[in-house]
Parts: structure tokens; C-alpha cells; sequence
């Protein structure tokens, strides 16, 4: 795979997912091995899902650095992905999950898993 793989798989993704409404994403490619994404989802329920992906394509995508906020839509914060080592006591550190004021464990995260996550919670 190489990262125009991974692009096209990006937005075969976006366009395919029923809860998507628009999207506007950037795509910096950096070499033919890591590029940056960046941008927004607008979703059905008029929530936003900013993303912001570092990745390395190698055999498959390693996302080296992350953020997904996601936003409903008063612009207040239902759910943050990140993996800023910043909370070395949560048990899946540097991965974690902000819900409110809370600081949550959560699994390393990707686009692919972010939008089955948020489907699943807006289902």
C-alpha cells in the first residue's frame, strides 16, 4: 500500500458512509510512505468531526499521530480521540479518549475505527 492507497481509501469511506453528510479533507502528502490529513465531516445529526492524521503507509497505515474532535452542533466537545502522551497514568497511555471533563482509557485509534466508533453512537 502505498499512500494514494490510502487517500482513495479515505474517501471511498466518506462518500460510502451513510451518516457522512459533506466532507472537506486535505491531503499533504509528504513522500510516497507518510502524508497528513486534515479537515472535516459533517454528519447527519448537524455534529462535526474534525480530523487530523499523521500517517506512515508501509505494508498497511500507521497512524504515528492523531486527533479526532468530534463536536456536536453548538461546538460543544461530545468526544476527543487523541494520542498526545500527555496522561501517562491512563492504562492505555499515550491513547485516550476526553468525554467532558473526563479523561478516559481508549484503544489506538485510526479514521477507519473513528467513523465505526461514532456510527455505533449515533445508531
Amino acid at each position: 500500500m502505498n499512500v494514494k492507497e490510502y487517500q482513495n481509501q479515505i474517501l471511498k469511506l466518506c462518500t460510502d458512509t451513510p451518516f457522512i453528510s459533506d466532507f472537506n479533507l486535505t491531503f499533504e502528502e509528504i513522500d510516497e510512505h507518510t502524508c497528513y490529513i486534515s479537515g472535516v465531516l459533517d454528519l447527519i445529526d448537524s455534529s462535526s468531526l474534525y480530523v487530523s492524521e499523521y500517517i506512515e503507509v508501509q505494508i498497511q497505515a500507521k497512524c504515528l499521530k492523531y486527533r479526532f474532535h468530534w463536536q456536536n452542533k453548538d461546538k460543544s466537545l461530545i468526544a476527543r480521540w487523541d494520542n498526545v502522551p500527555h496522561y501517562k497514568d491512563i492504562s492505555t497511555s499515550p491513547y485516550h479518549l476526553h468525554e467532558g471533563e473526563k479523561i478516559l482509557p481508549s484503544q489506538e485509534m485510526n479514521f477507519s475505527l473513528i467513523i465505526k466508533e461514532i456510527g455505533n453512537r449515533l445508531i
